[in-house]
C-alpha cells in the first residue's frame, strides 16, 4: 500500500483532475489522504467539500503556514509505509502506483523511488529526466522533489525545515544525498507537473 498525499491550495481548476488520475490509476494498491489549505479559495474549498471516497482520509488545516506544513500533515495521516506526494494542480499516469509497488516489491532496501518527470502547459510538453551532477544540487532537487519516500527516511531526515516557506522539499533531498541514502530510479514518467503562473 502507498499513501498519496494531495494538497490542495487555490487549485480548483485542477483538482478533481489530480484526483481523477489517483482513483484511475491500473493500481489499487494505494489510499489517499486530501489536505486542504485553511486559506484555499472558495470554488478548491467546494470541491474539497463535496467529495468523498471510500480509499480518502480529508483534513483541513487549522493555519496557513505555506506548503510544506500541509505535506507533512499528510505524512502524518498516512498509513501506509510510503508516502508519495501529488500537488493539488499535477497529475499521476495511469501506471504511476503499478510502477512504484512493483519496484518496492523487487527493490527491498531502497528508502526512496525516482523516476522521470513530465513538465506541461497547454501549449507544450517536456520530459525532464533526473541529473546526475550533484553540483546541480546548488540549484534545485536532482529529480522530481514529489517522489516517493519511506515514512521512516521522512522522519529520520527530520521531515521539511520549519525554517522555510518554499524549497523545504529542496532542502529534504538535499539531507538524503548528503547521507548516502539508497534509492531506486525507474525510466518512467512517474509523475505530470502542471507549468503555471505563479
Amino acid at each position: 500500500m502507498i499513501t498519496v498525499g494531495i494538497t490542495a491550495y487555490n487549485c480548483h481548476l485542477w483538482l478533481q483532475e489530480a484526483i481523477n488520475s489517483l482513483i484511475n490509476q491500473s493500481s489499487q494498491d494505494w489510499e489517499g489522504v486530501l489536505v486542504l489549505d485553511c486559506k484555499a479559495d472558495e470554488e478548491t474549498k467546494q470541491i474539497f467539500n463535496k467529495f468523498n471516497h471510500n480509499k480518502f482520509t480529508k483534513y483541513v488545516s487549522k493555519n496557513n503556514h505555506g506548503p510544506f506544513i500541509n505535506r507533512a500533515k499528510a505524512i502524518e495521516l498516512a498509513k501506509a509505509e510510503w508516502y508519495f506526494q501529488l500537488d493539488g494542480d499535477d497529475i499521476l499516469p495511469p501506471k504511476s502506483i503499478e510502477l512504484i509497488a512493483g519496484t518496492i516489491k523487487t527493490q527491498s532496501n531502497a528508502q526512496y523511488i525516482y523516476g522521470n518527470c513530465e513538465h506541461f502547459s497547454e501549449n507544450k510538453s517536456i520530459i525532464k529526466t533526473p541529473k546526475k551532477d550533484p553540483d546541480a544540487l546548488c540549484y534545485g532537487p536532482l529529480f522530481n522533489a514529489a517522489s516517493p519516500i519511506k515514512k521512516s527516511l521522512y522522519y529520520e531526515m527530520g521531515g521539511y525545515s520549519k525554517d522555510l516557506f518554499i524549497n523545504a522539499d529542496w532542502n529534504f533531498w538535499i539531507s538524503v544525498y548528503e547521507n548516502n541514502i539508497i534509492g531506486k530510479y525507474i525510466n518512467q514518467v512517474l509523475y505530470k507537473r502542471r507549468q503555471r503562473e505563479n
